[in-house]
């Protein structure tokens, strides 16, 4: 019983890491988005949002390559 409990608390505090690295990642993206650029659109404010860890780690990556917040879209969509 105790070890079938850890195994729930273990799985629910991997759960946890993983929503805060997605938050935090969305908030570094956000935060270098709105810094290269000033105010986003709000369409792509709602995109970022929706997106998984992966497809935000992309984005980090071209950040620095994208020059026109257009250019953003081909990531976006």
């Amino acid at each position: 019983m105790l070890k079938a409990l850890k195994m729930i608390e273990e799985r629910g505090v991997e759960k946890g890491i993983k929503i805060g690295e997605e938050r935090a990642t969305r908030r570094i993206v956000l935060k270098l988005l709105l810094k290269q650029f000033g105010d986003l659109d709000e369409e792509y404010k709602k995109i970022i949002e929706d997106k998984k860890v992966k497809e935000l780690e992309i984005i980090l990556e071209k950040i620095i390559d994208i020059k026109e917040i257009e250019e953003l879209e081909k990531y976006l969509y």
